[in-house]
């Protein structure tokens, strides 16, 4: 009986052991293919370089600016992505932040954009009709003094 076994088990070693064998299928699909199938079923995302930021572009107040309290946002054009330039005022804190914005979602009514430094990730989300910039630190910022935070939103000054 163990050697019925053992020629069993040897007998289906080998046997998962042989070289499958390929067959080629009729049409091959190419990362291409895939690419403009992912970039025509979600055109949010669409990677285009025709994005028009115009509008965009300008100084933007905190909605909370009163006496004691300033946040003011600049948007600026750079090549197909935008740069900005923020600066946070308090009686106890402050803080500065510029850099390049990575625009990432388009949809109709908003924009979407971050900036990713390891000293302070944020989200930028751009609302087209309000003209308005909500802005969220994304975790912990080292940019500002502890006491200052550069979330909120920002409107367009006119």
């Amino acid at each position: 009986m163990k050697v019925t076994n053992a020629i069993l088990l040897i007998v289906l070693v080998v046997s998962s052991c042989k070289q499958k064998e390929t067959t080629q299928p009729e049409s091959v699909t190419t990362y291409q293919d895939i690419d403009s199938t992912i970039t025509d079923s979600n055109d949010a995302f669409a990677p285009q370089n025709d994005w028009d930021y115009q509008s965009l572009y300008g100084i933007y107040l905190h909605e909370s600016n009163t006496q004691g309290f300033t946040a003011i946002l600049e948007i600026l054009p750079q090549g197909n992505d935008l740069t900005f330039s923020l600066s946070v005022k308090q009686s106890n804190c402050s803080g500065q932040a510029e850099g390049s914005i990575g625009m990432a979602v388009h949809t109709e009514t908003e924009y979407a954009g971050f900036f990713d430094n390891p000293d302070c990730r944020l989200e930028f989300l751009f609302n087209l009709k309000q003209q308005s910039i909500r802005l969220q630190e994304v975790g912990f910022c080292r940019l500002h003094e502890n006491g200052c935070d550069f979330s909120g939103t920002y409107i367009k000054k006119r």
